[in-house]
């Protein structure tokens, strides 16, 4: 008897002990999935904030080549039809961010007196011209880049004049906008007269009917520089303030700087939660990390994202979590003292033993239950060899009957034969693939085909899973179709915006040419 008891005993506590292990495996399962799966929502929505940095620049960027199409349809754009084309274009309504734009003359050391004089004689807009106006600092002697016009002029009067070619910051974007003929950004400058963090986007402006195809051509023909001034905290603050994310667990810093090994991570241009009090961008704090690289006009711009360890778990996965450690102990120490009391009798004990076989299949069925109803496609596949498994999200998202239906297919089956990029489907997975197994995780978008040959985009997420010797890739699939449609509209609105303001430059010539007439026939 007593050495039943002990063999019961000793049963007993081993199955408590299994219990408990089984437990912390399904606690630390459960809690990778969710990370996994908050980690994509992470990368996805810091992915969506750059692409709205990146249209919001583009949008800047139409701006400047419709100002140059004004002075490309005018012989002599006049101070008063600078400012209608600010007025028209609203900028604080339809360019938020934008704190002004200006045109820049170029005017030789010969020409200077007589610039100057123009200048001051201007009544277009003030009866009483620009008597102070001069060019300054006074330390070139050669040609000069002179601050002609800014708009709005009221915020820019007194530093009407200013020759940017004493500004190496400034000249060398004009410089490199002048060399390629496209718009390049300036590295960060201060508003003249302002402590305010500003970029500056130039474009070359020549002069009608000559040519500028070459870089010589252009440098003969230089009218001057059309450009628009970004002021960064205000720009920034316009998209992060339309996107709706839980900004109290998730950051951004903007850098004017490509990432690498001397880079600075106190020396940003910009941080979305300006408003705290300490810094929180060490890995002691953070628990997600996230570089994005932008080309902005020539320049390559970097977006930190970061967010702490309860980002993305919503309350109904925090109490799940809790529910299984709870139920997981309270259940191995229920389970094994009711075994041991039972012990004694072998018939109880096998009685037990069935029952327990049976609540250890139905636990594990809701451990399966909780991924199987996740609404995000998720799948498990075998490198090179096809599909293991995939819950009804996946089944739903690709239109098949059931799961034996999804897994009679193979990835080659659900992608259409090439990519929006040119590259064969097969050989692009797999090196998608391949990047996953060897960095652990690959985050990239992907356009999919459903069982009926429609076609969609999504984000897809592969994670490495090792189980003994066999190695796995866990896909999250998200249908990204509805975010695909908000950038094209955004791109048919800047389009629209650019027609607007073709427009408006024609109108202003049809003015000028009847301007033109009645002088003609007055005279």
């Amino acid at each position: 008897m007593e050495t039943r008891n002990t063999k019961t005993k000793i049963f007993s506590i081993a199955l408590l002990i299994f219990m408990l292990v089984v437990t912390g495996f399904a606690y630390n399962f459960i809690q990778k999935s969710i990370r996994q799966q908050a980690r994509a929502k992470f990368e996805s929505q810091s992915q969506e904030v750059a692409n709205d940095i990146d249209t919001r620049f583009g949008r800047d960027i139409y701006l400047l080549y419709s100002l140059r199409g004004l002075y490309t349809a005018s012989k002599s754009v006049e101070r008063s039809e600078f400012k209608a084309f600010g007025d028209g274009s609203k900028l604080s309504e339809n360019f938020p961010g934008i704190y002004a734009i200006e045109f820049v003359e170029k005017v030789s050391s010969n020409d200077k007196d007589s610039f100057v004089k123009s200048v001051k004689n201007d009544t277009s807009l003030k009866p009483e011209g620009y008597p102070d106006f001069k060019i300054y600092p006074e330390e070139n002697e050669n040609s000069h880049l002179v601050l002609k016009y800014f708009y709005p002029e009221d915020e820019g009067t007194t530093f009407l004049g200013f020759d940017f070619s004493s500004d190496k910051n400034r000249s060398a974007a004009m410089e490199e906008a002048l060399k390629n003929d496209k718009p390049a950004i300036t590295e960060r400058v201060k508003i003249i007269g302002s402590d305010k963090n500003a970029f500056v986007i130039f474009l070359p402006i020549y002069k009608n009917d000559f040519p500028a195809e070459t870089e010589a051509e252009r440098r003969e023909n230089l009218n001057g520089y059309v450009g628009v001034v970004v002021e960064a905290e205000q720009f920034f603050d316009s998209i992060i303030n339309a996107e709706k994310i839980e900004w109290n667990n998730f950051d951004m810093y903007a850098y004017d700087k490509i990432y690498d090994s001397q880079f600075n991570l106190d020396d940003y241009i910009y941080d979305a939660d300006k408003d705290k009090e300490e810094e929180k961008d060490d890995k002691a704090e953070w628990s997600y990390f996230y570089d994005l690289s932008l080309d902005i006009a020539g320049k390559v711009w970097t977006l930190h994202f970061v967010a702490d360890p309860d980002y993305g778990m919503n309350k109904f996965e925090f109490y799940m979590l809790v529910t299984v450690v709870l139920f997981g102990v309270i259940f191995s120490f229920f389970l094994s003292g009711f075994i041991y009391f039972l012990g004694t009798s072998r018939k109880r004990a096998l009685a037990l033993a069935e029952s327990m076989t049976k609540d250890l299949k139905n636990s594990e069925e809701r451990y399966r239950a909780l991924f199987t109803e996740s609404k995000d496609a998720m799948m498990t596949i075998i490198p090179g060899k096809g599909f293991l498994s995939g819950n009804w999200a996946t089944v739903k998202l690709f239109g098949c009957r059931d799961e034996k239906d999804f897994m009679s297919k193979t990835p080659a089956d659900l992608s259409p034969e090439y990519q929006p990029d040119g590259a064969k489907s097969i050989d692009k997975s797999r090196e998608m693939m391949q990047l996953a197994l060897e960095n652990g995780s690959h985050l990239f978008e992907w356009t999919h085909k459903r069982k009926d040959g429609t076609e969609f985009p999504a984000t897809v997420l592969l994670s490495k899973v090792e189980k003994g010797e066999k190695t796995f890739l866990q896909a999250t699939v998200r249908d990204i179709t509805i975010q695909k449609k908000a950038e094209e509209e955004i791109k048919k609105k800047n389009e629209e915006l650019e027609r607007l303001n073709k427009a408006m430059v024609g109108r202003e010539l049809k003015m000028i040419d009847l301007k033109n007439e009645i002088n003609r026939l007055k005279k």
